[in-house]
């Protein structure tokens, strides 16, 4: 059983937000727009999400998430533009 649950929520490009598990995102993808990025989600955003963040923030954000021990994701605060948690 988790004794957190981790999740980020993520600025979607019209404003917005989008909360996702950390452990359903499949990948992500650079996106046309330097300023975005299209994030893949199981059973929800398959075929792509567009979110208001670059592709290596993401990606550093996302990885720094997967890495850390639960016991210490509550202390965790990763800034994407205000929006990830």
């Amino acid at each position: 059983m988790y004794e957190t649950v981790p999740i980020m929520r993520l600025p979607l490009p019209d404003g917005g937000y989008l909360v996702v598990l950390v452990e359903a995102i499949g990948g992500a993808t650079s996106h046309k727009n330097p300023q975005w990025c299209d994030v893949y989600i199981d059973g929800f955003a398959e075929t792509g999400i567009t979110i208001a963040c670059p592709i290596d923030t993401f990606m550093e954000t996302w990885f720094t998430v997967l890495v850390t021990p639960l016991a210490d994701f509550h202390e965790i605060e990763v800034e994407l533009e205000g929006a990830v948690h």
